[in-house]
Order: C-alpha cells, then structure tokens, then sequence
C-alpha cells in the first residue's frame, strides 16, 4: 500500500503544476489630460466646409452618358456603416435628379471650387427638365470610367455605388425638425420630406 501511494503522489505533482494559474497584472493605461470643453465648429458648417474647402458648393449628379442630371446640394456627410466608407445626400422627390437616384447604381458628389459658385448657381435654381445647364452655365461635363459624373471645375470627387435609400415620414420627425420644415414653408411648396440615399464610396479624387 505504501508503495502504492508513493507512485500515484508522484503522478500528481505534474499534473498539479500544470493547472496552477499565474496572477497577470492589468495594464493601466494612462488617462487623457485636459478637460472637455465645448466648440462651435459644428455650428459653423455649411456646404459640406468641415470635410473640404470652406463654403464650397457641392454638386451632385446622377444618371447615364446619354442621360443625367446635375444639381447643387448642401445636405450631405460622410462616414462609416457596414464597415465601408459612405457619403449620404438629401434630395426632395420634386427635383428631376431624383428621378435618376431612384434608378442609379453609381452618384456622384462634386466639390466645386469657390469661385466657381456664381457659375454653378443654374445647378441650384433652374431644372434640368427645362434647360441644359451645362450650355447655360458653361460648364464642363466629364465622365469617369467607373460611371461617375463630374465637372472639369471640380476639386474634389467622391463616386458612390447605392447602398441604401430612406424616407422620413412627417409623424417620425422630431421637433426640432418639425419647427425646420415649418419655418421653410416660406421658400418650399412641397414639404414632403427629403429622401435619403447612402452610398459606398468607391472612388474619391483631389486635384494636385
């Protein structure tokens, strides 16, 4: 018996130490200095300024060689979903470009160069259904081999391929986006809320 016990004491010293845990310290990573403070640099943006060029006007195009549109935006951003880089714009259902958002694959938003704006004004204020505003504004048309439409003026160019399209019913507006329609009233007639589209940046251009 003696014997015995002494062999299997011998067998457990192993496996003992095998399953003994060792304590690990916790990494204490160094807090970030300073105090939260408030800014206003997201009461200043306007036409997109935070992510280009200071008050450029963007211009958004849609369609095919044979067939497209072009119109002035200053509703738009950038960001991430789905783990893909995005680019989300606004466009009321009256527009004619939304006509072609509606059947696109490919969007493109155009950052034209400030002095540019009284140029691009058409793009804000005629439709596309009544004129050519290329030939109104002298403007320069181009498209890219990836399917997006842009401008020799441009800046810069992101193309986007249709992720995803939206629509914000009036019952599922918050009040302050209640009181924003209210008080545009004034220079819309149809208060039917924007639709938004999401697309996958697949292409983005500065010019050097």
């Amino acid at each position: 018996m003696k014997k015995f016990l002494e062999k299997n004491k011998k067998k457990e010293k192993p496996e003992e130490k095998k399953n003994l845990k060792t304590e690990t310290k916790k990494e204490e990573l160094p807090m970030p200095k300073g105090e939260l403070v408030p800014t206003d640099k997201f009461k200043k943006m306007v036409y997109l300024k935070e992510f280009t060029t200071p008050q450029m006007p963007a211009i958004l195009s849609a369609g095919t060689k044979d067939h497209y549109n072009s119109m002035a935006i200053e509703w738009g951003s950038l960001g991430v979903s789905w783990k893909m880089p995005i680019f989300t714009v606004y466009v009321k259902d009256q527009r004619y470009t939304y006509e072609f958002m509606q059947k696109t694959e490919i969007f493109t938003v155009s950052i034209i160069n400030k002095k540019m704006f009284k140029k691009f004004a058409v793009y804000g204020t005629k439709s596309g259904r009544d004129i050519n505003k290329e030939e109104v504004a002298g403007t320069h048309i181009r498209f890219l081999d990836n399917g997006g439409i842009t401008f020799d003026e441009a800046e810069e160019v992101f193309v986007c391929r249709m992720l995803a399209k939206a629509y914000i019913k009036q019952e599922d507006r918050a009040p302050a986006l209640k009181a924003f329609y209210e008080k545009a009233k004034q220079y819309w007639k149809n208060m039917d809320p924007h639709a938004i589209f999401i697309g996958e940046i697949i292409e983005h251009y500065v010019r050097k």
